[in-house]
């Protein structure tokens, strides 16, 4: 029906509701009545064609947001309409309709999520170019046995690159940014002491309203490169270094079952804990608040299951801790044959005897 009345305003050939008013009181009354008039007027091109948002419909404010990359890209360059999904408080409906919209998660060509603009780009320009490379790779550091995950690993050159987001402006950004910092430092501290060589570039300061500065971030990784005497492939177009490809895994996490999701989580984007993906994957933890419980029940699975996983894990441990033990008959067969009266007495006959315990001393006596 409204496609219709656009038709008949067109034809009409009026020049403004004035003369609708007067020479076709009819079709002024359909539209009045339909109760999206400004926007009706504003698709037939009639009037002063100045866009009335109030007037519009839900569905019609979210097809619209359509044509724009991100909240960010919208509130720069429409800020009216931004004003109008804020008001509605349409942000969820538009996750769930343009995918895209989910800041910070962007899938670049070669199917991997990214977390910034910043891994996106640096990302296609190695997969177009073809350039062998891992991305969010975990790199065994001399701690205790635990592995920390650089964003990408060059194997050929034995380099890790890091994208920073502005670490030295912690005090300017908050408590989230001096943790991130303080994590940083941490991190390359550990990639000093296990020998890795590693490059760190801040992405923060290329951009500029919304928009990403592709080009000048990648000639200056290049040239920080250079200066190590290794020569990355040429850089391709603007928009190759910013494609992103539709995503319907984002879709995916909002719409599917909680089993499902969280067997995505764990098994595609390898996450095992609910403090990983606090801390580690907000985007993705921010698009599962898209979901009808606001992502209440997948959480509280995620935490179930890391809880009975550190219980599995427990169970093992005390098991080869107890294997490790004579039995408690044993060491009082040991203490009445030993005469042994003091718990120093004992710490000294272990002491003495130390191949004799744990399942040697069981095999023995038995």
């Amino acid at each position: 029906m409204i496609d219709e009345l656009k038709q008949e305003i067109k034809r009409s050939k009026l020049k403004n509701t004035g003369d609708l008013h007067r020479r076709n009181p009819k079709l002024y009354e359909k539209i009045r009545k339909t109760h999206v008039q400004g926007a009706i007027y504003y698709h037939a091109e009639f009037g002063n064609k100045k866009r009335s948002y109030m007037h519009w419909p839900d569905s019609w404010i979210i097809k619209e947001v359509g044509n724009y990359s991100c909240m960010t890209d919208l509130k720069y360059k429409n800020c009216t309409l931004h004003r109008e999904v804020k008001g509605r408080m349409l942000e969820n409906e538009i996750m769930l309709s343009w995918p895209h919209f989910c800041l910070n998660w962007k899938v670049g060509i070669s199917g991997l999520p990214y977390r910034s603009y910043g891994e996106l780009v640096v990302g296609n320009w190695l997969t177009h170019e073809k350039f062998l490379h891992n991305y969010d790779f975990p790199i065994l550091c001399n701690n205790k046995g635990r592995s920390r995950r650089a964003d990408f690993y060059l194997p050929s050159e034995k380099l890790i690159l890091e994208i920073e987001q502005s670490r030295h402006s912690g005090q300017k950004r908050g408590s989230r940014r001096l943790a991130y910092e303080k994590r940083s430092e941490k991190k390359y501290k550990e990639y000093r002491a296990s020998g890795y060589d590693f490059l760190c570039i801040d992405s923060d300061k290329y951009y500029d309203s919304g928009d990403f500065k592709a080009m000048n971030f990648c000639r200056d990784i290049r040239a920080m490169f250079m200066e190590k005497r290794i020569e990355l492939p040429k850089i391709p177009d603007p928009r190759v270094l910013l494609r992103t490809i539709n995503n319907e895994d984002k879709k995916y996490l909002i719409k599917a079952s909680d089993e499902e999701v969280l067997n995505y989580l764990s098994i595609k984007l390898k996450i095992n804990g609910i403090a990983e993906l606090q801390n580690k994957h907000s985007p993705v933890n921010k698009l599962l608040s898209a979901r009808k419980d606001g992502g209440y029940q997948v959480r509280e699975k995620m935490k179930k299951r890391s809880i009975d996983r550190r219980s599995q894990k427990n169970i093992i441990h005390h098991r080869r801790k107890r294997n490790e033990y004579a039995h408690i008959d044993i060491a009082m067969d040991i203490v009445k044959e030993n005469g042994i009266s003091t718990q120093k007495e004992w710490f000294e006959w272990s002491k003495n005897n130390r191949v004799l315990m744990g399942s040697d001393l069981i095999k023995i006596l038995i």
